[in-house]
């Protein structure tokens, strides 16, 4: 997932992972920042609200084709 303009967390990515059996699923993010940006832990599952909202995309090559890089 992603946030968006406005979005309660600011640019950011992380992924939402399904249990296995049921349709239940968790926040994953890779890394957590302070307001500096500098780097303050890798890797947190987390139930905050806000981490159940965003643009969320299928595989890479969907957000890849919707992001394209500039060369």
């Amino acid at each position: 997932m992603m946030s968006y303009r406005g979005h309660p967390i600011r640019s950011h990515i992380w992924l939402m992972v399904k249990h296995p059996g049921d349709d239940k699923h968790v926040a994953v993010g890779m890394a957590g920042a302070d307001r500096d940006m500098s780097l303050i832990q890798l890797g947190y599952v987390t139930s905050k609200a806000e981490y159940y909202q965003g643009i969320i995309y299928n595989s890479s090559a969907q957000f890849s084709m919707l992001h394209q890089m500039k060369a």
